[in-house]
């Protein structure tokens, strides 16, 4: 493992068993030594965790309103089913409600 010596700098694994075997490591220590990997590769400027989806939400709903199902919707825009629901229903269910109105 190349970046070992980056972990145990980074912390104390003295007590986990740095050096043994993973499988023999309790939970804990395997979280310490997780946490310390994602602390050193955002110090050195990574990115980490999952990629950001750009999703149109609004593109979405036009085909819903449309008659369009799930699957013609996710094959037409390259979108998972859970991505492209997630993003139409967190869409206000009517849309005026955005519009503020002042008397």
């Amino acid at each position: 493992m190349a970046d070992a010596e980056d972990l145990k700098s980074s912390g104390d694994f003295s007590s986990c068993g740095f050096d043994s075997h993973p499988g023999h490591q309790s939970i804990q220590c395997v979280s310490m030594r997780v946490k310390a990997g994602l602390r050193n590769a955002r110090a050195k400027g990574k990115h980490v965790g999952r990629p950001k989806v750009n999703v149109d939400a609004k593109q979405l709903a036009a085909l819903r309103n449309a008659g369009r199902s799930w699957s013609e919707i996710t094959r037409q825009t390259g979108l998972t089913k859970g991505t492209a629901q997630r993003a139409f229903y967190s869409l206000p269910k009517n849309p005026c409600d955005t519009i503020s109105t002042s008397h």
